[in-house]
């Protein structure tokens, strides 16, 4: 027939390399060639060397529109790989160049270079308030003056990781009786976790409030760290429940770096990500769960997002952001704290209000940016707000069940696959979740094998790192802190945990407290920085009804490798984006 002289006369013409990723030459120009379904073809006339001709079923063949001589990589096809309809043969991109660290140190003195990042950033709103009090004093933010190298298989594979964590930690939310059985030893000895849960019992367990059935929202953040150490592996540092921050600033920092990448660094651009929606996509859900709220209840009053923030807030802008996405979706906002509602808020019902003006209006999603720490309920009554907060059927971004579920001590027990079973995660998943999982232990335990880790860490702490149940940086033990600590019998608040030790990197970084003092811009050149991936998701739920759930975008903070901790609110790292590798 017709189909097959034409099918073998461009197979003649043409190779696809099925056995490696090995590029092979492609002359002249191509368009698709439908083979038709139900048939089986051998892939006859290849030229020599060719690998061996595969079977072809209902498929269509596709070489792009390229001049010789050019190359195709071809994918990887194994014993267990399907051919689907309308595969194509992609035309790859030049291999991803190392990073040019010498030329963006040259640039890293340039005048013209310094004032154009200034100015950019300035323009894109990437800054904050060094005083919260002088609104009309706001300060370049603390970030990378060049995107940092970051493994590009790796970034994929905790990527597509996303979904799967996004499952795990509303089935955790979903069953706060046993969250609260879990976290019991802890709260024991860490007052603020011993709140958290009571208050999760009184509402979700005791009082019967089925928060399978609610609204809920998440704006989450997974972080990572490579591990050089081991195999080029990458591990997960944390996953942050609770005011996940900078998703506003570093979308607008993607768009600056690639600005400055195209005028100064043109090589690299290819190698940027090609997107990066993670404040776009953060304000979409918050969008998302008020309509679902909307939908759900048809509420008779004015309807607000409420954004619960701190008194004074120096990473305003990146909220705003945030609002700004609202207000195009037709979304209306307010900002409180929580001390502004200990008067002005009340349920109705199961209706959180509180009175706007001369008006009271209803809470439709609360989107926590506070009350992630004990020093945000310090005002008298801030925790009988929490409490209404949770009665309410305003979708709480995050719940008290939520927040527990980002505690490390939850984190630590999902290194048990029983523990992910359990939830519903299937093997698969786990088999790659176990991949990026950290030794990590309940010191307190004490069967045989945790007692041989905690030893280890006794003998040598440089290798690990003791972590409470807090959130914002700053707060975990090391050295000579951890042999300290692990002496003692309330060692059970903290989990000991594997230190991941990461390759380091070149980086210039902008010194934001220097910059306040002098009023110019101040950088650091750091001759060996290390970078932790953060990979931005969102699910919004309405009961068992999955409204969305996607995985939005991304950030890096880039830190001297010297330095323990990695917070930028708490000084330790600055904002970045990664360039592929």
């Amino acid at each position: 027939p017709w189909w097959l002289k034409l099918f073998r006369l461009i197979g003649s013409s043409m190779a696809f390399s099925v056995q490696d990723s090995r590029t092979v030459p492609v002359q002249g120009y191509y368009r698709s060639v439908p083979v038709p379904p139900r048939m089986s073809y051998m892939m006859t006339s290849l030229p020599p060397g060719s690998a061996t001709a595969r079977r072809v079923q209902g498929s269509v063949v596709t070489a792009p529109m390229v001049r010789a001589p050019m190359t195709v990589r071809s994918p990887v096809l194994t014993s267990s790989t399907r051919i689907v309809p309308n595969a194509v043969a992609s035309v790859p991109v030049k291999p991803m160049p190392a990073f040019p660290f010498e030329e963006a140190g040259v640039l890293y003195e340039d005048p013209a270079f310094r004032a154009d990042l200034i100015k950019l950033c300035h323009a894109h709103g990437i800054v904050t308030y060094p005083d919260p009090m002088k609104p009309m004093s706001p300060c370049l933010a603390p970030i990378g003056m060049f995107p940092a190298p970051f493994s590009k298989a790796r970034f994929d594979e905790v990527r597509g990781l996303g979904p799967a964590f996004n499952n795990l930690i509303d089935a955790c939310s979903c069953n706060p009786r046993w969250l609260c059985e879990s976290l019991q030893t802890t709260a024991e000895h860490d007052p603020f976790t011993a709140k958290l849960v009571e208050l999760c019992r009184k509402v979700y367990v005791d009082g019967g409030k089925d928060h399978s059935n609610d609204l809920r929202a998440y704006l989450l953040r997974q972080d990572y760290l490579l591990h050089d150490v081991n195999e080029g592996r990458i591990l997960q540092v944390e996953v942050n429940t609770i005011s996940s921050a900078f998703a506003g600033l570093i979308e607008e920092l993607a768009k600056v770096q690639k600005i400055m990448g195209q005028k100064y660094l043109p090589d690299i651009v290819s190698s940027l990500p090609q997107s990066n929606q993670c404040g776009t996509g953060f304000a979409k859900a918050l969008s998302n769960a008020h309509r679902a709220y909307e939908a759900r209840y048809r509420p008779t009053r004015k309807t607000v997002v409420l954004f619960l923030v701190l008194d004074t807030e120096r990473n305003e802008i990146d909220q705003r952001k945030l609002e700004i996405g609202l207000a195009n979706d037709g979304v209306v906002c307010r900002r409180r704290s929580l001390d502004d509602l200990v008067d002005s808020s009340r349920l109705d019902g199961d209706c959180f209000v509180f009175l706007d003006g001369s008006d009271e209006v209803e809470v439709s999603v609360i989107y926590m940016r506070s009350g992630y720490g004990p020093e945000n309920y310090e005002g008298e009554g801030t925790w009988d707000v929490r409490e209404r907060f949770e009665w309410s059927r305003a979708a709480k971004c995050p719940s008290v069940p939520a927040q527990l579920t980002g505690t490390k001590r939850v984190q630590q027990l999902w290194a048990d696959p029983a523990v992910l079973s359990q939830f519903g995660v299937d093997v698969g998943y786990r088999q790659r979740m176990a991949r990026v999982f950290a030794r990590q232990v309940n010191p307190a335990a004490t069967d045989d094998k945790t007692q041989a880790v905690v030893k280890e860490a006794q003998d040598d702490p440089s290798r690990w790192v003791l972590k409470p149940q807090r959130e914002g940086g700053g707060h975990n033990l090391h050295g000579e802190q951890i042999r300290e600590a692990l002496s003692k019998d309330d060692c059970g608040q903290y989990v000991l945990m594997e230190k991941i030790c990461p390759a380091p990197h070149q980086a210039a970084m902008v010194d934001q407290a220097k910059c306040v003092s002098t009023g110019d811009l101040e950088t650091r050149w750091i001759d060996k920085a290390v970078s932790e991936l953060g990979i931005y998701t969102v699910v919004v739920a309405d009961g068992r009804r999955k409204v969305q759930s996607d995985v939005v975008g991304h950030m890096l903070r880039t830190k001297d490798q010297s330095t323990s901790e990695g917070g930028v609110n708490a000084g330790f790292a600055v904002l970045n984006t990664p360039v592929f590798q």
